[in-house]
């Protein structure tokens, strides 16, 4: 069977049962993540899908499952026991495209004879010798910021494919998180999860208790990905009886600690409070939480950056809309940094910041020359 499903089946923690059922029942040939716009042409703008390729077991096979699994026991030990089971030692195909034949806005651009990522990973499917191969993934993301990468990224070979045992196999299921993990490699050895750092929740929600609190004028303020200072910025003015109005409850934040949009976090959608909007309030959607130690602004700094925006993603989960919640913002490995150097990293990150805000100035000075210039030839 081959079946397209959205890829949080494979990942979310609440479809986990689903994942038992299909380890039960059939041996996993093949698993490729297709782009979020692969089904754009039927109407369906972004989602994140895979093509999973099964093999129903053969009855004697199915039988000694049946019997090593137990409907009292939880999925997890069943997948365990599975995965442990001396028939099954097999590879399992994953694979990730993203030339699909057609561009995000449904434009075709493949033309008779030309290939597609589907076609070179049919190939590597296909093939009985092929091997792991590592992509240096830290330099690809940082293709993102070349001038022309938005142009040409469609039409690249950009697939990625491995295969993995289906003893290694940890408890999901998703290309994406088997295939960062080989591509990052070692990279990654000496990092620390966040919580080794004390990581403080904080989930203050606006209560409007009198009718003083109903005429009051309260500041509310969202997360831009795009403020080069990862500040927090003002939205709107809202009075409380305004805010009494809605469904969803704002949430109080103070200075010093970073909100992010946990639907959002894969594009770097975190900011840090500035002091100026100590008690500001933002949605209720969104997390707030400190480090007492690991700066605030590098942390966010280090969150942003294209190979973070990566792994973030691929630990978010959600059927169709991802959610990168408190515990996974927990368990993100960071580097082991000092104080004094995580000091002296940000103050070289500020002094590269300034310099690009200096020449974004200087071109936004150039562009009003050029049309006071134009005005002036032509008399307007």
């Amino acid at each position: 069977m081959l079946i397209v499903l959205p890829e949080g089946i494979l990942s979310n923690d609440d479809s986990i049962k689903t994942r038992e059922y299909i380890l039960k029942n059939a041996k996993i040939k093949a698993i490729i993540e297709l782009p979020t716009h692969t089904f754009v042409q039927s109407g369906v703008d972004t989602i994140n899908t895979v093509i999973l390729y099964l093999e129903k077991y053969e009855t004697d096979l199915k039988n000694k499952i049946d019997k090593i699994t137990n409907i009292s026991n939880t999925a997890e030990k069943n997948i365990d026991k599975i995965k442990k089971c001396d028939d099954l030692d097999y590879d399992i195909f994953l694979a990730s495209v993203e030339n699909v034949g057609f561009e995000p806005n449904g434009r075709i651009f493949v033309k008779n004879g030309e290939k597609t990522d589907l076609d070179i990973i049919l190939e590597k499917f296909r093939a009985t010798d092929i091997e792991n191969q590592k992509i240096n993934i830290i330099n690809n993301s940082l293709k993102n910021y070349e001038i022309d990468s938005k142009n040409i990224r469609g039409k690249q070979n950009l697939s990625d494919f491995m295969r993995k045992n289906i003893r290694n196999i940890e408890n999901r299921l998703d290309p994406s998180y088997y295939l960062f993990w080989k591509n990052i490699g070692e990279d990654f050895d000496d990092f620390i999860p966040l919580s080794k750092y004390n990581v403080k929740w904080y989930n203050n929600k606006l209560k409007l208790l009198t009718e003083e609190d109903l005429d009051k004028e309260f500041i509310v303020c969202s997360v831009n990905k795009n403020n080069y200072y990862n500040l927090l910025e003002f939205s709107e003015y809202k009075t409380g009886d305004e805010l009494s109005q809605e469904s969803q409850k704002k949430m109080i934040v103070n200075k010093g600690t970073i909100v992010y949009n946990p639907y959002r976090a894969s594009i770097g959608s975190f900011s840090v409070v500035p002091e100026e909007f100590d008690n500001c309030l933002t949605s209720g959607a969104y997390y707030n939480f400190s480090v007492d130690n690991f700066d605030e602004q590098l942390l966010v700094t280090l969150f942003k950056t294209p190979i973070y925006n990566k792994y973030i993603k691929i630990l978010s989960t959600g059927s169709v809309r991802d959610n990168f919640s408190d515990t996974y913002l927990e368990k993100i490995l960071v580097p082991k940094i000092n104080r004094k150097q995580q000091k002296e990293l940000l103050r070289i990150l500020s002094n590269k910041n300034n310099n690009i805000l200096d020449k974004q100035s200087e071109i936004r000075k150039d562009l009003i020359e050029k049309m006071a210039f134009l005005y002036k030839e032509l008399n307007i």
